[in-house]
């Protein structure tokens, strides 16, 4: 197995702190929306649904991360994937609603790629 690079390692330690804070967001949607839906109804249904979804999406941010801190080829090409649609995304949210900050997240994302991508940095 190849030497971890301190770049992957920095970019795997902040991905499980975003993947904590995707899992504890989560469960606070989740009681949220269950509180809503006791006086809403389906209403509040949203707000449980909205909190499945980011609790799945924080426990596969995690394994990811763990993957990536652990150089296992197969989280580096979910990383990047994810990138990508994290860069269409931030691209749709920004030709959406305006919101030229969004050139940020692009041009975080696109870094991120580019360096897991380099020869350097790409697992054996």
């Amino acid at each position: 197995m190849a030497e971890r690079p301190l770049g992957v390692t920095i970019i795997a330690i902040l991905g499980i702190i975003g993947a904590i804070i995707l899992v504890i967001g989560g469960i606070i949607l989740l009681f949220i929306g269950a509180a809503l839906a006791a006086f809403l109804g389906p209403i509040g249904g949203l707000g449980i649904i909205g909190g499945i979804v980011v609790l799945i999406i924080g426990i596969v941010q995690f394994v990811i991360s763990y993957g990536l801190f652990k150089m296992k080829k197969w989280a580096l090409y979910i990383e990047l994937i994810f990138l990508i649609i994290g860069i269409v995304g931030s691209i749709v949210m920004m030709a959406y609603t305006g919101d030229i900050t969004q050139i940020i997240s692009i041009i975080v994302y696109a870094i991120i790629f580019y360096y897991l991508y380099t020869k350097r940095t790409l697992f054996s």
